[in-house]
């Protein structure tokens, strides 16, 4: 004995769930993945120790950015303003910026040589009319930063004649710090290397290492399988 299921109404029901389904479950998997993502970026934030100077310039350098193929967490180059430049471990790669000013071209070009980088903060020469020039600040150890300073102030009275000579005018070396008229950037991805396997002079800070880890941990979190759940919910009561 055999009975045969016929109805219309239902069959056209069935295929209007169906068609549903799939963009709700889309959009439900986005909202759990960018929550997962947005937990994550915390939790690796947190992760990094309170201790101001190049810790907070890295914590504040890790984004999340949308990609096609979903989120990616990853830590960017940080453009500082000078006042953020924890001098006393850090020194600067300078290389020339554009300018109409050709002096200053020319003098920012004389202490970009490969020979005179890097410098410390203190011991960039004050030009007037300031300095068009690109810095690139790495984190460095205590003895790195006196070394190079040392290295600097032994250079500095040649130099100072060799900017005089391109016509050049510098402030005294007692002067303020010098005017940098182009990017100053930190080199985030180099200080996250340092402070992963503890070089330099810096204390292991095993961070990237831990991601696979804690990624599992939150992935499983109430708060990351609710934004899927409530996303779905209300999409399938929207559509439905």
């Amino acid at each position: 004995m055999r009975i045969t299921l016929d109805d219309e109404a239902v069959r056209r029901d069935f295929e209007h769930l169906k068609k549903r389904i799939v963009p709700a479950a889309k959009e439900a998997s986005e909202a759990a993945t960018q929550e997962f993502a947005k937990r994550l970026l915390r939790r690796v934030q947190d992760m990094i120790p309170n201790k101001g100077g190049w810790y907070d310039i890295y914590r504040r350098s890790i984004k999340l950015i949308k990609t096609d193929e979903g989120w990616e967490l990853t830590t960017t180059i940080k453009e500082l303003a000078p006042e953020e430049i924890p001098a006393e471990s850090s020194v600067a790669y300078i290389t020339p910026a554009d300018s109409k000013d050709k002096v200053a071209v020319s003098v920012a070009a004389l202490l970009s040589q490969a020979k005179h980088n890097p410098w410390t903060m203190d011991t960039i020469p004050a030009l007037y009319g300031g300095l068009p020039a690109n810095l690139r600040i790495e984190p460095a150890s205590v003895s790195e930063v006196e070394h190079f300073r040392k290295l600097r102030l032994a250079e500095l009275p040649s130099l100072f004649h060799s900017i005089r000579s391109l016509g050049g005018n510098i402030f005294k070396f007692d002067a303020p710090l010098p005017v940098i008229k182009g990017r100053v950037v930190a080199d985030v991805p180099f200080l996250a290397l340092r402070l992963e396997y503890g070089y330099g002079g810096f204390p292991q800070t095993p961070i990237w290492a831990r991601i696979d880890q804690e990624g599992q941990i939150i992935s499983q979190s109430v708060q990351v399988k609710k934004a899927g759940y409530g996303t779905f919910a209300d999409r399938w009561r929207e559509k439905k």
